[in-house]
């Protein structure tokens, strides 16, 4: 890598930060398009009982996010690079697989991304860019530890094959639901 690439990726790095990304990493889409991915940590009292609740949550995470990514896609244009932003709610829709290539964590049973720091507890966003930035993350080598009480504690039964069902999720979910969040060793901080 280049210097201006490193300083460049140092620069988005300490935006990206500072706006709140506790995960940083990147990818290439089709071997061509570079994609920076964000990890924002889920807010800890997100799982309150009354939708009015969990609406306020989703537009605290919806900020900070777009904070985040305004942040450093502004850093990104005022350079003269392409910047297009994604969210879990654009189009461009499961950003999970990005977010494992760029080295922010593991499927885990659950369906989610998994990370030794923050279990399942990841709000994913992305900036599909040309800038030659070079920010990967490593995660640590772990494995779900395949004891499945996130399956066993979903009420919706929407946990199964490592899979997500959205559809049966998304009920439990606008209620404050996160047991398989809880139930995640990772979560708590245990050795699994």
């Amino acid at each position: 890598m280049n210097q201006a690439s490193h300083t460049l990726s140092e620069a988005i790095r300490s935006i990206a930060e500072k706006s709140g990304a506790v995960l940083i990493g990147t990818t290439k889409v089709y071997h061509v398009e570079t994609t920076i991915v964000f990890g924002t940590p889920l807010n800890e009292n997100w799982h309150l009982s009354y939708l009015f609740s969990e609406a306020e949550r989703l537009r605290e995470e919806r900020r900070i996010t777009k904070v985040l990514l305004g942040n450093v896609g502004h850093a990104l244009k005022d350079e003269g690079f392409h910047v297009e932003p994604k969210t879990s709610l654009s189009f461009f829709g499961d950003l999970r697989p990005l977010a494992v290539a760029a080295g922010l964590g593991h499927y885990g049973r659950n369906g989610l991304v998994i990370n030794k720091d923050y279990s399942s507890g990841l709000v994913l966003s992305a900036i599909f860019t040309d800038a030659p930035v070079e920010i990967k993350e490593q995660a640590e080598s772990l494995d779900c530890a395949e004891c499945g009480l996130c399956v066993r504690l979903c009420p919706a039964h929407a946990l199964s094959d490592g899979m997500l069902n959205y559809k049966k999720c998304l009920p439990y979910a606008l209620r404050g639901c996160a047991q398989c969040l809880k139930a995640c060793g990772y979560a708590k901080g245990e050795k699994v």
